[in-house]
């Protein structure tokens, strides 16, 4: 059997979606050439001659073997299609269900691993809250795709969480305005906002199909974090927001048609009143 490579894999992905292929259009995604130099043409035939793609009347369709190949393959795709999730192609070749169970359900078990992980290093004294909640996001997407969104919400609100602490990888903490003028302590790398660059439109999928009321987000804000998961509540050193406070600034980004994402720190409301982290703390948590 032909031994294929990734670039092998994306255009046999690509044919076998277009379901025939004219091989006189001499058309196909320009993203083969300029994003992973593929050269078409001699790709084609060395698919055809080893009878992974064949040609009939200007048609290129996949053959039974093309599809056995790009059945086994698929993870390659997957990660292609979820290049945000630091997914390669290692964590996928170690897993033992690989091509027994779906690539969305191996990478499931892979993020939740990773989530053991740091959470064992946070039992050290290493903290990765950065990729914590990053990592919640990303389950939370996969079980969107899922279409598992009570399950996908619930990693949502705790990524939020974790993310509007303020708290980044190495322990560090982002300054923002009220700290610095309280302290005359400022951020060395210009980084002193909160920003989450997460699909909005997943999570107001997710509440209306849940027919969540704007109150009814907020109580299960409140329920996961206080009750259910109480224990990152307990982890963590420090939080800009008391809980209730963080819920209703989420929850009016989610319920305003007109957001495209999660605002920035710099836009909160006057009425919204964050915490101010002590000295002793600020001696713990590195600046």
């Amino acid at each position: 059997m032909c031994v294929c490579d990734d670039n092998d894999i994306y255009i046999l992905d690509w044919i076998n979606k277009k379901r025939g292929y004219l091989y006189s259009s001499k058309k196909y995604p320009q993203k083969f050439k300029n994003l992973y130099n593929i050269n078409f043409e001699e790709r084609l035939k060395k698919l055809f001659h080893n009878n992974i793609l064949s040609l009939k009347n200007d048609t290129i369709t996949i053959t039974d073997l093309g599809k056995d190949i790009l059945r086994k393959h698929s993870y390659i795709i997957w990660i292609e299609e979820h290049r945000n999730f630091d997914i390669g192609k290692d964590d996928f070749l170690k897993h033992p269900y690989l091509n027994i169970i779906t690539n969305n359900d191996v990478a499931y078990s892979i993020l939740q691993q990773r989530n053991l992980e740091m959470l064992r290093q946070i039992e050290k004294g290493i903290y990765e809250w950065e990729d914590w909640y990053n990592n919640f996001y990303r389950i939370s997407q996969l079980l969107y795709e899922e279409k598992k969104y009570e399950q996908s919400l619930d990693n949502f609100i705790i990524a939020c969480y974790l993310q509007f602490s303020g708290l980044k990888n190495n322990n560090s903490l982002i300054i923002l305005d009220h700290v610095s003028k309280k302290y005359k302590l400022y951020s060395n790398s210009n980084n002193n906002f909160i920003y989450m660059n997460y699909n909005i439109k997943n999570v107001r999928d997710i509440v209306y199909s849940l027919n969540l009321s704007k109150h009814d987000f907020i109580s299960k804000f409140e329920e996961v974090i206080l009750k259910d998961n109480s224990m990152y509540k307990e982890i963590i050193p420090f939080h800009y927001f008391n809980i209730c406070e963080l819920a209703k600034f989420i929850a009016d980004n989610i319920y305003d048609a007109q957001k495209k994402y999660i605002t920035t720190l710099f836009d909160l409301p006057k009425n919204i009143k964050l915490n101010i982290p002590d000295k002793a703390l600020l001696e713990i948590i590195k600046q």
